[in-house]
């Protein structure tokens, strides 16, 4: 957008990406794929299943292990650190989370997804891979079969799978894998994503990791790398689907601390900044890109202004960028267009916008195998032949940005 003339910053052509009705392809993709290190799949397959004994009794009956159950401690196979002790064995709990112990059963472990990071005094470590209320039942709302596996094939790491799980208020359905990878070194990886249906979540959410034993320590937000400087880092969300689903967090140790990084994110749509004068983009369906086979995305710019009044026609761009976002920002005031700004770097590619209605949509056709993590950045403006707004010495108006996340998953 930077200007009208300039039809933002052009920055030459771009990606290999095949966009209609009449966009040619481009070549700027060669240069992306050298990019990493880039990350797989957040949440992995493989493992062997865990027994789960029920640990509440019912109103009626026993609850199964299925919504309340505990494993017997499963060795490691190696000692790991945290809170200047180390631990050979993990309790794995239905709800989600991890308890370390040296062989015992985990101390202060809580029942039906009650979360506490801090514990009492000598109670057990905890690893909050997803801990909620969960219920993996076999009948499942969507028919997931569930499962808790425990993976030891590679030596000095542990992984715990919760496949298939589910909120077990029903009247919120949902269906989730989470997943944890403890390493010899003290570092965590956390993982979640998201099955079909539909999804959001009733219950509180806790994700992160904490040495516990009466440990007091604040919830940080993961989105933004956090650290800590106690053996305790973790985020709780009250209500709804946490931010971090699709993601994988790595959490290293550092000076009795950690350090929050995020490593991989699943195939996603972030909007970046506000549009000015009621113009809005969107994007879907989320933009995969597997080894063989790519997605169709399309971008939807919305409440487009009339190029003249009483024309019937409305006339825009929309412009792609390779690169990253500007920290802040670009106030377009100084070009004509005040209360209005630049959410991307510039134009890679851009696409004239002309139609008789005021939404328009651009069908984007990624290809197969593009590199996991590729970030596309789109913003619309929409111009019409004199200004309406009477501050503005040009005719446009921008929309918010997109951000799209590219993966194959």
């Amino acid at each position: 957008m930077r200007d009208d003339a300039a039809r933002l910053q052009g920055r030459g052509n771009s990606p290999n990406l095949e966009m209609h009705p009449n966009l040619p392809s481009l070549s700027l993709l060669a240069a992306v794929a050298i990019l990493g290190p880039l990350c797989g799949q957040c949440v992995t397959a493989g493992g062997q299943t865990i027994a789960l004994s029920p640990t509440l009794p019912g109103q009626v009956g026993p609850i199964g292990p299925d919504d309340e159950g505990l494993s017997a401690p499963i060795p490691l196979g190696f000692a790991f650190p945290i809170g200047g002790a180390a631990y050979t064995h993990a309790v794995v709990e239905s709800n989600g989370v991890i308890y370390l112990t040296n062989g015992g059963q985990p101390v202060g472990a809580t029942v039906q997804g009650l979360a506490d990071m801090s514990g009492s005094v000598g109670s057990s470590p905890r690893i909050a891979a997803f801990w909620t209320d969960l219920a993996a039942s076999v009948t499942g709302p969507f028919g997931v079969t569930w499962n808790v596996t425990a993976d030891a094939s590679v030596p000095g790491r542990m992984i715990i799978r919760w496949i298939g799980v589910s909120e077990s208020v029903w009247l919120c359905p949902s269906n989730l894998d989470a997943q944890a990878v403890l390493d010899v070194s003290g570092a965590v990886e956390l993982s979640s994503r998201l099955g079909g249906g539909m999804q959001f979540f009733c219950q509180p959410v806790t994700i992160g990791i904490s040495a516990a034993g009466a440990l007091v320590a604040a919830g940080s937000d993961l989105s933004t790398g956090p650290t800590s400087s106690v053996a305790a880092l973790y985020e709780e969300w009250a209500f709804g689907l946490p931010d971090v689903v699709g993601t994988t967090t790595m959490f290293l140790p550092q000076a009795g601390g950690y350090v929050a990084v995020r490593t991989c994110m699943a195939a996603r749509h972030d909007v970046v900044g506000d549009g000015c004068g009621g113009l809005t983009l969107s994007a879907s369906p989320e933009p995969v890109s597997t080894p063989t086979s790519g997605a169709t995305v399309d971008y939807v710019v919305s409440n487009m202004p009339e190029s003249a009044p009483g024309s019937g026609a409305y006339v825009g761009l929309l412009a792609f960028s390779l690169a990253a976002a500007p920290a802040a920002p670009i106030d377009l005031s100084p070009f004509g267009a005040p209360g209005c700004y630049q959410h991307i770097a510039g134009i890679d590619v851009g696409v004239t916008l002309v139609g008789a209605a005021s939404s328009q949509q651009c069908a984007i056709v990624l290809p197969p195998a593009l590199p996991p993590g590729l970030l596309l950045y789109a913003q619309a403006a929409g111009i019409w032949g004199q200004p309406i707004a009477g501050p503005q010495s040009i005719g446009l108006v921008t929309s918010n940005a997109i951000a799209s996340n590219v993966n194959a998953f």
